[in-house]
């Protein structure tokens, strides 16, 4: 929720996001993305609420609508704002349009579903929807370890805009409260002393030192499209192995009540009676 506040949310997003989502298109983007995807993520939730679905139908079809509208926006500022988000390299413009158009459908075939009564499709995708957009929190655990593994190889490097590493060095102070900050010119001679003229490109170092809040934004967005990639598709194999074992469960009950039934036929008492 502290993510609602800008000014917190300017210290927590990755260093150099800021400098992209401060203003403009990006900015107003990166906010309504906000206020719509975490609402919506805690509303999601409570749809899948038995007691809720039981006695209040109504308002589980009210906050299902919600749910669906809330993300839809969601999703469309996702696309706006994937090229500046942690980088926006091909791995993280590629998996953020995946997820969107699969939530997207999601989303549709647990309403049509629903619209033809046909109550446990509408469930399995519902559940899709949700647990294929949870991939993003699953992302945030995967990218720490992920970054720490790239600190300790020590030889990735991310491509970034001189524009950029200057307004981290600026701003490096408010994010970290260690370190010194030095120059750009001193840091990335390519950049020259006056970085307000031309677009220059550097690369930099992906690695975890507080010291070098530049070094930790490329670490990040080296690892973010590649975490987003990866949890998507465990998220969605561990959802089918779900399903497919609770048809396996329900098809191996089926048998056994319909083997108890045949059998209760053929006891001697009715054997008796038949004859």
């Amino acid at each position: 929720m502290s993510y609602f506040d800008v000014h917190t949310f300017s210290r927590n997003v990755s260093p150099g996001d800021w400098y992209y989502f401060r203003e403009g298109l990006y900015g107003a983007a990166i906010r309504i993305h906000l206020f719509t995807t975490i609402p919506a993520g805690l509303m999601m939730l409570l749809q899948f609420v038995p007691k809720l679905r039981a006695r209040a139908l109504d308002l589980h079809r009210i906050n299902g609508y919600t749910v669906i509208a809330l993300m839809s926006i969601g999703n469309v500022t996702a696309l706006l704002v994937m090229r500046r988000s942690f980088g926006g390299d091909i791995a993280v413009q590629s998996a953020v349009v995946t997820l969107a158009v699969a939530s997207q459908i999601a989303m549709y075939q647990a309403w049509r579903n629903a619209k033809m009564h046909r109550i446990g499709q509408h469930r399995m995708w519902a559940m899709r929807a949700m647990i294929w957009m949870a991939c993003i929190v699953s992302t945030r655990v995967v990218m720490p370890i992920a970054v720490m593994s790239l600190s300790a190889m020590d030889n990735y490097f991310f491509v970034k805009s001189c524009h950029e590493l200057d307004f981290i060095q600026r701003q490096g102070k408010t994010i970290f409260s260690d370190g010194s900050m030095r120059p750009v010119a001193e840091l990335y001679p390519e950049c020259g002393s006056d970085t307000s003229t031309e677009e220059k490109w550097v690369a930099v170092k992906g690695k975890f030192d507080l010291s070098r809040p530049d070094q930790v934004g490329a670490a990040l967005n080296l690892t973010f499209g590649m975490g987003l990639w990866l949890c998507f598709c465990l998220h969605a194999a561990a959802l089918e192995v779900y399903f497919d074992r609770r048809s396996m469960s329900r098809s191996a009950k089926s048998a056994k009540n319909s083997l108890t039934v045949q059998g209760s036929e053929f006891t001697p008492e009715n054997n008796k009676k038949a004859a």
